[in-house]
């Protein structure tokens, strides 16, 4: 009888110790992991693991031999690579083959009047009938170029796409397919100033799916991976990124070792735009600066896996104003602060590292 009650003890003994470990190992999922559902949150109290890129890995090279603003933003569009050039006085954007860089035309035309740009705003690629859509902020509309007429017709002008009421303006954008488009917009509140809010919109029924809350004031530039199911957030001036599902839904929120709940200080610790690429999420890092209006430029990329999990820090010899990643050739494209041209490094190198 005594070794029976013995042996029932140790059973329930060692029961309860299995469901202690098990239930310890749960709780570690779901404060460490972007999986969870119960808290979504990751914190890094650390980014130290830093390598350097060798100036000799970067290959500089001058779209068409012309010398465009330092206001320049590029787009991918399958086989070519689009440069819009925000202070140009002829064309806004310039094509490019994406295989090696040689000049395939421009179109889009600065101006005032009809399907002309007023002020060039953001950008995006649809790829169901090879169209651009341009952000006009003069007009507060978004043109649809078809690429392949606009190379071919000189006298070509752009559809409207979409024109934004007094309360919504679309800010950022990306195209997913015909009827979803994930975009920030900026809504106007009553003392007239503007919240940035993620969603996704339909332009056919015109309809807006809030994703984040407005009453966040601060700007969050994304990046979109339909591959990988992934909304990447950084934000523009607390050290944190968002990752969501193209649905909305939080997977994790990311901070960083210089985090801070404190919305009013003067510092502020700032990432630049994020990109996805190969399974991976790249994000320029501003690091501190004193108040909004200090933008110092970027030599700094941190990189994470999808999941949210910090792998390094890059460290560029040049100052970076922007980078995307060109599938056809493999490598990253970098436009510069302090030159002309524009750099390019392999992917391959970069994950090297």
């Amino acid at each position: 009888m005594g070794m029976s009650m013995k042996k029932a003890s140790r059973n329930i003994m060692r029961r309860i110790r299995e469901i202690l470990l098990f239930s310890f190992f749960v709780l570690t999922l779901i404060i460490s992991g972007c999986g969870g559902n119960e808290t979504k949150i990751k914190v890094h109290h650390s980014r130290d693991n830093n390598v350097e890129v060798e100036k000799s890995e970067i290959s500089f090279w001058l779209p068409n031999g012309e010398i465009l603003s330092s206001r320049r933003s590029l787009v991918m569009a399958d086989s070519l690579l689009l440069i819009l050039d925000h202070k140009s006085f002829e064309n806004v954007v310039s094509v490019y083959s994406a295989s090696n860089y040689n000049y395939c035309g421009s179109f889009g035309i600065f101006g005032e009047g009809p399907g002309e740009i007023g002020r060039l705003g953001s950008s995006a690629y649809s790829h169901n009938g090879n169209k651009l859509l341009v952000k006009d902020l003069a007009k507060l509309v978004v043109y649809s170029f078809d690429i392949d007429s606009a190379l071919t017709s000189g006298d070509y002008r752009p559809s409207l796409f979409s024109k934004d009421n007094s309360a919504e303006i679309m800010n950022r954008m990306f195209v997913v397919s015909d009827t979803s488009i994930i975009v920030q917009r900026i809504e106007v509140t009553s003392s007239s100033s503007g919240a940035f809010v993620l969603g996704r919109y339909n332009p056919d029924t015109q309809s807006f799916l809030q994703y984040t809350d407005p009453s966040r004031s601060a700007q969050y530039p994304f990046a979109v991976s339909p591959d990988d199911n992934l909304i990447v957030e950084a934000g523009s001036w607390w050290d944190e990124l968002f990752l969501y599902d193209l649905d909305g839904n939080l997977k994790c929120e990311i901070r960083g070792p210089m985090y801070s709940s404190d919305r009013n200080r003067s510092q502020l610790h700032t990432f630049g735009s994020p990109m996805i690429a190969y399974g991976l999420i790249y994000v320029t890092w501003r690091g501190v600066r004193s108040g909004r209006g200090d933008l110092s430029y970027i030599d700094t990329i941190h990189v994470y896996s999808i999941e949210g999990d910090y792998i390094k820090t890059i460290k560029v010899p040049y100052r970076v104003r922007s980078m995307i990643y060109n599938p056809i050739r493999d490598t990253f494209i970098f436009s510069f602060n302090d030159f002309d041209e524009f750099g390019e490094i392999e992917r391959s190198y970069i994950e090297s590292l």
